[in-house]
């Protein structure tokens, strides 16, 4: 078995013209990964784009749940 999966956001995205935003949820966990680096050597940390479709998202668990 491989590692668990953690997708989080890339930061600094526009949802039409309104932007930047980031996700809070994904800036707590970057902030966990700084503090505790051995982390990622144990999950596979994956930074996505906001934008839709996420391809990786829908080939693991399926498009509704992107």
């Amino acid at each position: 078995m491989g590692k668990h999966i953690l997708f989080g956001l890339k930061p600094g995205f526009y949802d039409g013209e309104a932007g930047p935003f980031y996700c809070p949820h994904s800036a707590a966990i970057e902030g966990i990964l700084k503090y505790l680096p051995e982390i990622e050597e144990k999950v596979d940390v994956r930074r996505i784009d906001f934008q839709r479709p996420r391809p990786e998202v829908i080939a693991l668990i399926g498009e509704e749940n992107q």
